[in-house]
């Protein structure tokens, strides 16, 4: 039996009650920034990207608000390779 996984809120993000994982800002908003943000939630174990707006002052309403994207993620391990002078 499959169980039904319950999207986090936005009063759970705001709260604070989520582990914020990694933040990427994207520029090209020119109020600010988007933002994508990885959170953790330890009661279920699972992982969520969050994509919202912060402003050049650092307010973050749309995440308050309600006025974000979110899906449900998974880490993956990934192996990099680089070239380094020798």
């Amino acid at each position: 039996m499959n169980e039904t996984i319950k999207v986090p809120t936005n009063e759970e993000l705001w709260d604070e009650k989520l582990k914020s994982i990694k933040t990427t800002d994207e520029s090209g908003w020119r109020h600010g920034v988007d933002r994508e943000e990885i959170f953790f939630r330890g009661s279920d174990q699972t992982y969520w990207s969050v994509g919202y707006r912060v402003s050049t002052d650092g307010e973050t309403h749309g995440l308050r608000d309600g006025d974000y994207t979110i899906y449900q993620v998974k880490p993956v391990k990934v192996e990099v390779i680089d070239y380094v002078k020798v």
